[in-house]
């Protein structure tokens, strides 16, 4: 029986084709940390391979084997060099899963939320304490919670977006059902990929996924908690500042040190 995260190799580089306004911000910021990179929730290679690409010593975790291999099969292609291990696990865990030291370890596009539990991303942050190098960065994105998404009808699929590509012709058009549990901060969420071709449907694919949602001051309280200083929080890959209305967090932190009497 495949996992969700297994059934999401086969769709995930069609739904996120869209997204790039984040690649050229962790490409600065690898440029700054110059040295080696993690990150948590590499997918099929979104980030991982511009880094790659530009020659960055960068390794990556998922904890879909799927996910990974076809993120292999594309680093195979581009026949470069790689200095970085990637692993399958769960990043609760990629404290453990790691031996070298890391100058930047990067979560993006929501990674951090697929831990259902304050304890699972508690783990997550103390662990990496441990192969985080002395002069260190962690980023780490999160979607603000609003009033629109708690004003969805769980009963009801929307529309999200259509990616239209002009090379084959064929339109993509996503949707999502989603069902908000209060008590976990969690969302269970349906998607459907519809592909067609001058409005026929050839395709119809489906995947489910989770997160837990996080409010700015709970994350705020998590990173101190776990020993983590906030160096910055904006809402823009272009720098912009924080505020509520914005859709990203994007807060970079590090290790602070802990003093025990």
């Amino acid at each position: 029986m495949m996992d969700s995260f297994s059934i999401w190799a086969d769709i995930y580089d069609d739904i996120y084709a869209d997204i790039t306004e984040d690649i050229n911000f962790y490409l600065l910021q690898a440029r700054h940390a110059d040295g080696p990179i993690l990150e948590l929730g590499s997918g099929t290679g979104r980030i991982t391979l511009p880094l790659l690409n530009a020659g960055h010593d960068i390794s990556g975790l998922d904890v879909s084997k799927n996910m990974m291999d076809s993120l292999i099969r594309k680093i195979d292609k581009l026949n470069k060099p790689v200095k970085g291990e990637f692993v399958i696990g769960d990043m609760a865990y990629a404290g453990n899963l790691f031996e070298k030291k890391f100058k930047l370890v990067i979560v993006p596009y929501r990674g951090f939320q697929s831990l259902l539990s304050s304890s699972a991303q508690e783990q997550c942050l103390v662990g990496l304490r441990n192969i985080l190098d002395k002069d260190h960065k962690v980023i780490i994105n999160i979607f603000t919670p609003n009033l629109e998404m708690f004003d969805q009808n769980s009963n009801m699929t929307y529309k999200t977006k259509i990616i239209s590509n002009p090379h084959s012709g064929e339109d993509l058009s996503v949707w999502h059902r989603t069902k908000i549990s209060i008590s976990n901060q969690t969302l269970n969420v349906d998607i459907k990929v519809e592909t067609s071709q001058d409005g026929s449907i050839d395709k119809i694919r489906y995947a489910p996924f989770k997160l837990r949602y996080i409010y700015p001051y709970e994350a705020k309280y998590l990173f101190h908690y776990c020993g983590y200083e906030i160096v910055d929080l904006i809402g823009d890959y272009d720098g912009t500042p924080y505020n509520n209305p914005s859709q990203d967090m994007i807060w970079t932190i590090r290790k602070r040190e802990i003093y025990y009497a």
